[in-house]
């Protein structure tokens, strides 16, 4: 039996698809209920997606899949019979696309009595495994009052079961209808459907892919092995409780151990001489992984150990997801909640402030403890950003009020002493709290406060024109210090010297990326030893992009508008090192806007060309943004791709001597073996007069 989703050969008995995980009905053919996915899809995704539309067209996505689905649904339809059944799904299948389309994923297919949703894909998500985790939670939640009223009307015991697993999945084309079209690289998605199979009615199972990129976040108790149809050696299944006591990326790393603390001496100094000067906001700019926040939080605990008073909030991916969240964090410190016993006693603290003895404030006690949700939980930002997501943003009027507050808590708490705030991570700050923001900018210029702020090269806001407004940049770690670092990290075994370099060109001076790199290889068993105190046992041909980072970087790399996406792409199937004129050759990108192109690139840290002559080469600044960008690519784009660039280089005529290893190498990788034996021969019988070729 052929599945018409994906066209795989299941035996007869199959009750899902071994290639695309599809369920099947009884009478074997795929139970997916055919929906206009104009009617389920948001209108802000759809249409993010329809601007992305011409570049994802064929592309390799790094994703996170969701299964859901009923527990008996059969028994139970025919319990209820046809038109309550329909009622109940039709609940049903809102809840779970409020929850999944809320948290950033979309629904792929729905599968008669559940869903089948992708998170990461067809837009990148760097956070797509906890995005998944967190819409599992909510669903599950949210389905409890359908449940329990089914259970007292009809005493139906109507329950979900969820599976998850990460990996890579192919998007295939999307036309106007916004019907999206994946199937499975490395039986992802069939292995996501057969993991949901193994969690018990009403919670949640996920794979040890998805489990290493939420460990620490999420609480999860570990199933032991389990050998599934379809997967080669036993795979590792863990069940999900809920939330865990991490938050940030940097808490995962304090969790762990950090690393030594190197190459930001200046910028230290620069931070301690604007908390010295006062009345100033400071923002700390660069690419994910450079070291913001790592080092804002060595700066702050410097100064918190000298007496000097800190307020500190981070704002979360899920940003726009679930507003508020840096807010009630900072309301939360300025009230000093972390230590109320109860929500009782959070509300006295709250409402004891002076601050709400002043008159411009007094009718603002109430708008703060709605905010707050004092009378429904203690004020816990790891706990408290799910129970606020439904909540409907503030009415302008409030959104006022709280500004108006926070400006004149900032006053009242540097009034007798230096203070600083702090927000962690500002680009993923959403809209309401980025008004609240700006109030505070404002108050901080006639204070004696330090705001201290990070994000990254792409965030921009107006308050940045303020004549109280600096900005430090972060560069990567020069060679001498990544060294230094990676010799903290790994050892100087003499087994790693050639790793080591390898390491130190791959990830460009980039802190996280290369802590990242050494902890893949150690998971991955190419190490042994203690750390700090490694040798190497398992030589690796070339360094894998670590499932951390890959979502990072394609996160950056769908930001791009399609143009500069696209000469990115071409430009990695070059290699690390690329000329230009041969990639305008192939791109056949007007010149006018691949000089636009290069030149936002260049911008965004992506390429950097060598010289300043126009024909100089051009290079990625590290290896790994090139390797990411590259299997995005569809096989036969990149084949189509690499046998272009050969022809470019052929017929430019220049150095094809020197050069016949290289075109070689792109004939094979465009699968044209004769056109690459020709110039393997080339290249060995050292022929140097070479005749361009000649375009018919």
């Amino acid at each position: 039996m052929d599945c018409h989703d994906c066209g795989q050969a299941n035996p007869e008995s199959a009750r899902f698809c071994n290639e695309c995980g599809i369920r099947f009905d009884p009478d074997h053919r795929p139970s997916a209920v055919a929906r206009d996915p104009i009617s389920y899809t948001p209108r802000h995704l759809a249409e993010q997606i329809l601007t992305l539309r011409a570049s994802i067209e064929g592309e390799r996505k790094f994703v996170t899949v969701l299964f859901a689905d009923v527990v008996g649904s059969m028994a139970l339809a025919e319990r209820l019979g046809a038109e309550p059944w329909h009622w109940v799904l039709d609940r049903y299948f809102r809840i779970l696309g409020e929850s999944i389309h809320r948290l950033g994923g979309t629904i792929n297919q729905f599968t008669g009595d559940g869903v089948m949703a992708l998170f990461g894909a067809p837009i990148a998500l760097e956070d797509h495994a906890q995005r998944a985790c967190h819409a599992a939670l909510e669903i599950l939640k949210a389905l409890r009052p359908l449940e329990a009223a089914l259970r007292a009307d009809h005493d139906l015991a109507f329950t979900t079961r969820i599976g998850l697993n990460s990996g890579d999945v192919v998007v295939g084309k999307i036309g106007d209808d916004l019907r999206m079209d994946y199937t499975a690289q490395g039986h992802a998605v069939g292995l996501a459907a057969r993991v949901e199979r193994l969690a018990r009615p009403g919670s949640t199972c996920l794979t040890q892919n998805t489990a290493k990129l939420v460990d620490g976040y999420f609480e999860l108790s570990d199933l032991g092995d389990h050998t599934l149809h379809g997967s080669q050696s036993p795979v590792r299944v863990y069940e999900l409780l809920g939330p865990g006591a991490l938050r940030t990326r940097l808490d995962r790393a304090s969790a762990r151990g950090f690393s030594p603390f190197v190459g930001r001496e200046t910028g230290l100094r620069s931070l301690q001489h604007a908390y010295d000067e006062g009345s100033l906001v400071v923002g700390i700019e660069g690419p994910a992984g450079i070291g913001k926040s790592r080092l804002t939080l060595e700066f702050v605990e410097r100064c918190r150990s000298r007496g000097v008073r800190v307020f500190e909030a981070h704002c979360s991916s899920l940003g726009q997801s679930v507003p508020w969240l840096p807010i009630l964090e900072l309301l939360g410190d300025f009230f000093e909640l972390g230590g109320a016993s109860d929500d009782a006693d959070a509300a006295n603290r709250v409402a004891r402030d002076p601050i709400f003895a002043m008159p411009e404030f007094a009718e603002s006690l109430s708008t703060v403890l709605e905010l707050l949700g004092l009378e429904i939980s203690r004020v816990d930002p790891v706990n408290v950003s799910i129970s606020h997501a439904r909540a409907p943003a503030l009415a302008s009027e409030r959104l006022e009020k709280i500004a108006a507050l926070l400006a004149g808590l900032v006053a009242s708490r540097s009034r007798f002493a230096p203070s600083i705030i702090l927000i962690d991570d500002l680009h993923w700050i959403d809209d309401d709290s980025a008004v609240v923001l700006s109030a505070i900018v404002d108050a901080v210029s006639s204070t004696r406060t330090l705001l201290l702020l990070n994000f990254r090269a792409d965030y921009r806001a107006d308050w940045m024109n303020r004549s109280h407004y600096r900005q430090l940049g972060l560069s990567p770690l020069d060679h001498d210090t990544g060294a230094f670092l990676l010799d903290a990290l790994v050892g100087t075994d003499p087994s790693l010297d050639d790793l080591r370099d390898r390491i130190l060109r791959d990830t460009g001076g980039n802190p996280l990326f290369l802590e990242e790199m050494i902890r893949a290889l150690v998971e991955t068993g190419k190490f042994e030893g203690d750390p700090g105190a490694y040798s190497l046992i398992d030589p690796a041909e070339r360094l894998e992009i670590p499932p951390t980072l890959q979502p990072i970087l394609a996160a950056r790399i769908d930001r791009l508008a399609d143009t500069e996406k696209d000469v990115l792409q071409i430009a990695s199937v070059n290699g690390r090192r690329f000329e230009r004129s041969i990639l305008e050759e192939v791109s056949r990108i007007p010149r006018d806007l691949g000089t636009s192109a290069f030149a936002k690139l260049e911008g965004a840290q992506f390429i950097h060309c060598l010289q300043l002559h126009p024909d100089a080469p051009w290079l990625f600044n590290h290896l790994l943004i090139r390797d990411v960008a590259y299997h995005m690519l569809l096989q036969e784009r990149r084949e189509d791709l690499h046998g272009r660039v050969a022809t470019a280089i052929e017929a430019s005529g220049d150095a094809l001597g020197q050069r016949a290893n290289l075109i070689a190498y792109h004939w094979e990788a465009a699968n044209q073996p004769r056109k690459a034996r020709r110039w393997r021969m080339r290249a060995t019988l050292r022929v140097t007069h070479i005749q361009p070729r000649r375009h018919a």
